[in-house]
Order: structure tokens, then C-alpha cells, then sequence
């Protein structure tokens, strides 16, 4: 081939350019933007001021334990999560016990939060967390959306809008999966207490428990699945306008359609978040340990204690509390690194969604056909929006 006939961009370029996995490889780059990191943290400082009422006094935890305000937040999230995680081994591995160890994680996840922390902050506040997450998700999603297909640059405040007008179908696509596998949980529960529970009808229950494995094989197939389809509902929505159980219709299709491609984007697409996050949190925790040391250096052992702990150490050597002005510098330095951590969570939230928005747009047009750079949009006759009109 003749050197002037080298293709623009390099030969790299021209042999990945009709590849679809290399493009998950900017979501940082979209993710980083300005506006959908301060999206991220202010959802994730809403979602530990809804969390922080989870000790407030309320008649099911008056007379019982409080908690500080990261407690309730970490508690659901591991509930929410840890149940699939052991799900998806299981099935990783082939191993029968994990994955019904999954299973009654997931069943007993709800009743762990209740019995910590009470109806209050399991029901309510956690209904609301869900919600807020599901509102920041949404608006980084449309936008990494709009960015990534048609290089439009959406305003945080129209972003926002559009999620907040189809909160009701991402909650409701994230929720309905998880609803249904407890639908079926209940009616097989009910169904052996009628007919398994009492001699000579217990007969019948033996006769009839191959329609019991059937509905156990629903709630696997359904549960199973949601591990993986989860990532993809909310940008169904956003990306698509789509209701609820249109998200998930498509989020299940396109892992009957292509389980191995999807996995695979899905793979690519937790490499890049595990790496954000490792970097993220390893440079944020040597500034914060830097920091310390820094300061330290300047200060005496007495207003280093003081700043640090809130107690010194008296004439006779005993810890005694110090408080006035030292505890309002010791909350501030806390306030402080407390604002870094936050930042770290919202870089890892910003990636993750942008990940996932960009998988579901290429998985999108591995199923279906359609082009990546096409995208719904409530102003456009019919409601598509192509990157070539934008």
C-alpha cells in the first residue's frame, strides 16, 4: 500500500473504527464532564441526608439503637447488591449452594434492614433513596446519552428535567423484576402450606411440586437475569422514553438475544469502573493522608490531639475532653474529608452510568439494528433523533 494511502486516523484507527467494544472505552472522558460529576454528588449528598432520618426519633427506633447517618445507606446498599453478587458466582462456578444462598440472601435482605433499622427507614427512607439515585442516574444517563450519540452537550437542568418526568418507569423497571421474584416466593409458600402441610393432601403437593420447580425456575430465570439486565434499565429509559416494562422487555430480549456479547461489554464495562475507582480512591486517600501529615508538622501534640481525637491529655496523664472552639475545627476537618470521599463516590456513580448507557446503546444495535448514534427525543417527529440531524 502506497504511504499517501494511509487512512486518516492511522491503521489502528481504520481497524477498530467499525468495532463496537473500543467505544465503551469513553465513558471516563464523558463521565468527567463538570456538570454530570456535581449531578453525582448532589444525588449522592441527598441520598445521605435522606439516610441520616434513619436516626431520628420515630416510634420503631425510640426506644431502641441509633445509628450514624452512613449506617442505613451502607446497610441497604449491601442488601440490595451482595444477594446477586452470590447469585452470579453461583452460576459462574456451577455451584447449587451459593446460588440458593443468593436466593435467601435476597428473600432475608429486606427483614435485615426492618430489623436494624425499623418500617421507617426500611419502607420510606428507603424508597426515597432509591428514588433520588434513580433521578441522578436518569439525568447523567440522558446526558452521556445525547453527548455520546450525537455530540450534544445537554444542559444539567434539562437533563435533570427529563429524568424527573420518567422517575415513575425507572423505579418502576428497577423494581418490577424484584416484585414478581417475591410474587413468586409468597405463592409458592402459600401454595405448600395448603397442599404439602397436611397428610392425604400432602399427596396432591407431591403430585403437583413439578408445577412448585416450574415457578421456582421462573423466579431464577427472572432473578438471574436481573443481575445482569439491571445495568440497562434505567438507560432503556433514558435513551428510549420507554415505560417500565418496555425497559425491561428490552433489557431481558437483548440477553436472550446476545448473553455472551453482553457479557462481555458488561465485563469491559466493570474493568473500566474497578480501575476508576482504584485510582480515585488511591489518590484521594494519599491527599488525605498527605494532608495530615502536612498539618500535623505545623502543630504542637496538644493541638494535634485536640483537633484529631477532641482530647488531651491532663497533668496526671489521663485523656480528659476538650471542647469550645477545638470541636468546631475538628467537625470541620471532618466536614473536609468527608467532601473528598463524597467526590470519590461521585466519580465511580458517574462512570458506572456512563458504562452503562453506552452498552445498552451497542447492545442496543447489535439486536436490533439500530445505529448507535440514533436516539429518542420528545422534540423530533416520531420521536427519533439521528446523529445526522442533530
Amino acid at each position: 500500500m502506497d504511504p499517501h494511502d494511509r487512512p486518516p486516523g492511522g491503521y489502528v484507527e481504520a481497524v477498530t473504527s467499525e468495532l463496537l467494544w473500543p467505544r465503551i472505552l469513553r465513558a471516563p472522558a464523558l463521565a468527567l464532564r463538570p456538570e454530570r460529576l456535581g449531578i453525582a454528588f448532589f444525588t449522592l449528598i441527598l441520598m445521605a441526608f435522606i439516610g441520616s432520618f434513619a436516626s431520628a426519633p420515630t416510634p420503631s427506633n425510640l426506644a431502641g439503637e441509633t445509628h450514624d447517618r452512613e449506617s442505613f445507606a451502607l446497610a441497604s446498599l449491601d442488601a440490595a447488591t451482595d444477594p446477586f453478587i452470590l447469585m452470579l458466582r453461583g452460576v459462574k462456578h456451577l455451584d447449587a449452594d451459593q446460588f440458593q444462598a443468593g436466593i435467601l440472601k435476597l428473600k432475608e435482605a429486606p427483614l435485615r434492614v426492618y430489623d436494624r433499622y425499623g418500617w421507617f427507614a426500611t419502607f420510606v427512607l428507603g424508597v426515597l433513596m432509591l428514588t433520588a439515585a434513580v433521578v441522578g442516574a436518569g439525568a447523567i444517563s440522558r446526558s452521556v446519552a445525547c453527548e455520546f450519540s450525537q455530540g450534544v452537550l445537554t444542559p444539567w437542568p434539562r437533563a435533570l428535567g427529563f429524568s424527573l418526568r420518567r422517575t415513575p418507569s425507572m423505579v418502576g423497571a428497577l423494581v418490577t423484576p424484584l416484585v414478581l421474584g417475591g410474587v413468586l416466593y409468597v405463592g409458592l409458600a402459600f401454595a405448600a402450606m395448603i397442599l404439602l402441610r397436611w397428610p392425604a393432601i400432602n399427596v396432591i403437593g407431591g403430585l403437583g411440586y413439578g408445577l412448585f420447580l416450574l415457578g421456582g425456575v421462573a423466579a431464577a430465570l427472572i432473578l438471574v437475569g436481573y443481575a445482569v439486565v439491571q445495568h440497562l434499565l434505567v438507560p432503556a429509559v433514558a435513551c428510549e422514553g420507554a415505560d417500565a416494562i418496555d425497559a425491561i422487555q428490552r433489557g431481558y430480549a437483548y440477553l436472550v438475544a446476545r448473553p455472551l456479547r453482553l457479557l462481555l461489554y458488561l465485563l469491559l464495562g466493570a474493568a473500566i469502573v474497578f480501575i476508576a475507582e482504584f485510582l480515585v480512591d488511591w489518590i484521594a486517600g494519599f491527599a488525605i493522608e498527605f494532608t495530615r501529615v502536612a498539618s500535623n508538622a505545623g502543630l504542637s501534640g496538644h493541638a494535634e490531639s485536640a483537633v484529631r481525637s477532641g482530647t488531651v491529655l491532663s497533668a496526671e496523664g489521663t485523656p480528659e475532653h476538650i471542647g469550645g472552639t477545638w470541636t468546631a475545627a475538628r467537625w470541620l476537618v471532618g466536614l473536609w474529608q468527608d467532601i473528598v470521599h463524597v467526590v470519590v463516590g461521585s466519580i465511580v456513580m458517574s462512570v458506572y452510568v456512563a458504562v452503562c448507557t453506552i452498552v445498552y446503546l451497542l447492545i442496543r444495535q447489535v439486536c436490533d439494528g439500530q445505529d448507535h448514534r440514533e436516539l429518542w427525543s420528545p422534540e423530533m417527529v416520531g420521536g427519533v433523533l439521528s446523529a445526522d440531524e442533530a
